[in-house]
């Protein structure tokens, strides 16, 4: 279970004997070291394939230009955000006249008159950005057919193509992925993706690339100098976290050369022109401040992000960087050279370590898992596409949505979640709906679990219905409703139907875990009524709960902070949430109260907990941890705090570890002064470990 080779794809020797096929090898490290599948699936591929990398050599577009294009073929370069072919093209084109168009408003006939003069001239031409122009794609199409058909015909029949279009002419395009772009264009043209190498080094050298020896140097201010170095480092930092999303980001932010450029023209503004080389004061607090909120802060929408954000700029743009000269493994110079800071840049490794990203050791095993999610949901979807020749065949039908219905019987074997066969279950239902109203102070929590199952049954009653009625046509007894083709289709692509997600928005896209995880949820609930219904107080840490069990734990903690104001006779706003953590707070259990809770299943990403306190991962840790069981409560704030601020820190509590659903948050115990890096490294709470 701990041997390396899982990451070649290998099995222990023990299991030489069983002559297992290279699939079902993949199969077992699937199922005995799931962190592993994506190395496994890339070692599997390769062998099948019979290829020496998967990846393709990477080529320059000069190279590409003498071996693979001609003039009768546009050449399309797909690029991601943030990165530009232009210099490179332009080196390329050396010899031969080129001119960029970059797309917008005036430039359509523009480009399409640039494009004849090119052809007829022999020069080069690229239009940039396509994908901000697919509305006028086709009248471009249009024009390439004009401009290459006839070359095209005189060679199929070897006549003279009297140079028409030029033989020299080259017509490059760039766009970034857009589902709008025609695909008869796709098809057109050779496709090049055009991707910036990776890496601190790579990332800093291509942002020197774009400024010139006058600039760096401008004003003889080595403070100014040192603040664009440490953009370009903080710049670099923000792009290189996106490889690691979710624990780098919880999602991916497009942060772009534009915006470097808007923080490099801030800095311009900040610092005046000096004799003196001497570093000088600068002002950090304004340029943490416009580099939040104006420019890379304003596009995030989790809290948290805008957190490490701010850590960042906290930790950079700060006079310990103007006196030591170092961040990360960066040595700065005290100097205004821009070959000084390259020659700085180039020192750098080719390989960046978590820690010069403020990740934790062990983010290589949480991209890996990532990564085989994302690869296995692909392959699944490739499961699910249906020609459109036989969607309305009924022997596709029947063979492809029996394993739906099989799945559906199969789970509710015993029927006691179904309509008209659960009497116990709304017997319980409208007990707890009568002591909700008999109690006052237990009627907010008493309320929330009658609404939730209710919510529950009838969504599986509709699921139910659906399904039922889908039966009924697979053998004949009814007849094809809207309703139904609508369910039909969404289950053929393996996808959960709308009617479903409008009844719970935040259920799996994947229907079959969608039925699991909707049956499972309900029974779980069933007991926690059960448990309502027999207690005189539902609240109690006697009792443990699994957050991970409701369809909203979020709001179910926010009806126990209501039903704790009302224990208490205080304001909601005037509660917060306290944990008690194992071997950690000093005497805080004797101040929970009868209103608090015991929370079990709980999973640590990022950080182990180690003596009650967060401690660092090693590379080998592995990427969620269990955590002990916790109390918690509302109280009030003005009650002090049996610890300091400086001895926790505050952590997200997300649903699962793809951090789309933001539950709640807890302070953590941690030593003082750490708690910068937790908050880089993405540490976070889960309720579901996958």
């Amino acid at each position: 279970m701990k041997s390396e080779d899982a990451e070649e794809g290998k099995l222990p020797a023990a299991f030489d004997k069983l002559s297992s096929t290279d699939f079902q090898v993949l199969l077992t490290v699937q199922a005995l070291r799931p962190t592993e599948l994506y190395r496994a699936m890339k070692q599997f591929a390769k062998k099948t394939l019979d290829l020496p990398h998967l990846s393709p050599s990477s080529a320059s577009l000069q190279r590409l230009f003498a071996a693979e294009t001609s003039s009768c073929e546009p050449i399309l370069i797909i690029i991601s955000p943030g990165t530009d072919p232009s210099q490179e093209l332009a080196e390329a084109a050396d010899k031969h006249a080129y001119r960029e168009v970059a797309m917008g408003q005036g430039q359509l006939e523009n480009a399409l008159v640039e494009i004849t003069k090119a052809a007829k001239s022999g020069g080069w031409v690229c239009l940039k950005n396509l994908h901000l122009v697919t509305h006028w794609l086709p009248v471009l199409e249009k024009h390439i057919n004009s401009v290459v058909q006839p070359h095209s015909k005189a060679e199929a029949q070897g006549a003279d193509v009297d140079q028409w279009p030029h033989p020299d002419f080259r017509l490059w395009l760039t766009t970034e992925p857009h589902s709008n772009f025609p695909s008869t264009l796709l098809q057109s043209c050779l496709k090049v993706a055009y991707e910036a190498p990776p890496g601190l080094r790579n990332n800093m050298k291509r942002t020197y690339e774009s400024w010139n020896a006058e600039y760096v140097a401008k004003g003889n201010s080595v403070t100014r100098s040192t603040a664009l170095a440490s953009l370009a480092w903080f710049h670099a930092v923000l792009q290189e976290r996106r490889c690691f999303i979710p624990q780098g980001w919880t999602k991916f932010y497009e942060f772009t050369l534009v915006d470097i450029r808007a923080a490099a023209d801030i800095l311009n503004r900040l610092f005046p022109p000096t004799t003196s080389k001497t570093p000088a004061s600068a002002p950090w607090s304004s340029i943490r401040g416009l580099l939040c909120n104006a420019i890379y802060g304003g596009r995030m929408d989790n809290p948290f992000d805008v957190k490490v954000l701010e850590s960042f700029l906290n930790q950079i743009f700060c006079e310990d960087t103007l006196n030591q000269r170092q961040l990360g493994p960066l040595r700065l110079p005290s100097s205004v050279n821009i070959k000084d800071y390259v020659t700085a840049i180039d020192a750098l490794s080719d390989v960046d370590k978590p820690r010069d990203l403020g990740l934790p050791a062990n983010i290589g095993k949480t991209a890996q898992h990532i990564a085989s999610a994302n690869v296995l949901g692909q392959l699944r979807m490739l499961q699910r596409i249906v020609g459109s020749s036989n969607q309305n065949d009924r022997s596709l039908w029947l063979r492809e949505l029996g394993p739906a219905l099989a799945l559906w019987k199969k789970l509710n074997h015993s029927g006691c979640l179904l309509p008209n066969k659960n009497g116990n279950l709304y017997e319980i239902l409208m007990k707890l709906g009568e002591r909700s109203l008999r109690d006052a102070k237990e009627s907010p929590v008493l309320s929330f679990l009658h609404r939730e199952m209710t919510s529950a049954l009838s969504l599986i009653a509709t699921v139910h219905h659906n399904l039922g009625s889908i039966s009924k046509f697979l053998r004949g007894t009814c007849v094809l409703t809207q309703e139904m083709d609508a369910v039909i289709h969404s289950i053929l692509r393996g996808e959960t139907p709308t009617s479903w997600l409008k009844a719970w928005s935040t259920g799996p896209e994947d229907y079959s875990s969608f039925l699991r995880i909707l049956i499972a949820k309900t029974q779980a609930m069933e007991k926690w009524l059960i448990r309502a219904e027999s207690s005189t107080q539902f609240l109690s840490t006697e009792v443990n709960y699994n957050l991970a069990d409701l369809f909203n734990p979020s709001v179910f903690l926010n009806v126990v902070r209501q039903q704790t104001a009302r224990h208490l006779g205080v304001a909601i706003d005037q509660l917060q949430l306290v944990s008690n953590w194992p071997r950690a707070h000093r005497g805080l259990g004797s101040h929970l109260g009868n209103q608090a809770l015991t929370i079990s299943d709980l999973h640590l990403e990022g950080a182990v907990l180690e003596n009650g306190k967060l401690d660092d991962c090693h590379a080998a840790s592995p990427t969620v941890g269990a955590l002990p069981d916790i109390q918690i409560a509302w109280k009030s704030v003005a009650m002090a705090e049996p610890f300091g601020l400086d001895e926790t820190v505050e952590l997200p509590v997300y649903f699962d570890f793809t951090r789309s659903s933001l539950v709640t948050q807890l302070r953590v115990p941690c030593l003082p002064g750490s708690q910068l890096k937790w908050m880089q490294n993405g540490t976070a709470i889960l309720l579901k470990p996958f």
